[in-house]
């Protein structure tokens, strides 16, 4: 399964590809998460849904960035990533 995230508000400038990345490691998760021209954050998680839903949680909660708004999207996994990447 596959989550997509987009973050909207305080999110570059204060570490928040390599805290998601941090995340992704720390529950085994696969996918990319990337800085957008317009200063927002956007990513794919791939993995277990119990897990998926636990990363995003942490997410959610835990950066002391600012998010001001926080978008999700569930879809089929179709892709295949056998790490977590920061892109540029």
């Amino acid at each position: 399964m596959g989550i997509k995230f987009h973050l909207i508000g305080r999110v570059q400038g204060v570490g928040m590809r390599f805290y998601i990345q941090a995340l992704a490691r720390r529950y085994g998760l696969t996918g990319y998460v990337k800085n957008e021209r317009d200063g927002s954050v956007r990513g794919v998680f791939f993995g277990p849904a119990k897990v998926l839903n636990l990363a995003l949680d942490s997410l959610k909660k835990d950066h002391p960035g600012a998010i001001k708004e926080f978008h999700q999207t569930s879809f089929e996994d179709t892709a295949s990533y056998d790490t977590f990447k920061i892109t540029y």
